[in-house]
């Protein structure tokens, strides 16, 4: 998936933010995925995700500085990792 960092999502992106709030949700509904810095089981990114059946990595350190708008990333919430780049096989 390409992410995309901001507020304008198109499907099959996932996006990257330092923390999630109420305002988020109509992008996160689109997302298909979601990398967050903020950590907590009990964050609003994870409960929100968990809710709407999105992956969810919280507690990902620079995750906004480090995955640049639109690139491809891959998302391994059952480990807590994102790699760059495309992966057909986790």
């Amino acid at each position: 998936m390409k992410c995309c960092l901001g507020a304008f999502f198109l499907e099959d992106y996932g996006s990257s933010f330092k923390t999630t709030n109420k305002d988020y949700l109509p992008a996160i509904k689109k997302a298909s995925a979601l990398v967050v810095e903020a950590s907590g089981l009990t964050s609003h990114a994870a409960v929100v995700g968990l809710s709407l059946g999105i992956p969810v990595v919280v507690g990902a350190t620079d995750a906004v500085s480090k995955v640049k708008d639109g690139s491809k990333i891959t998302v391994d919430a059952r480990r807590g990792a994102v790699y760059l780049g495309e992966a057909s096989n986790i």
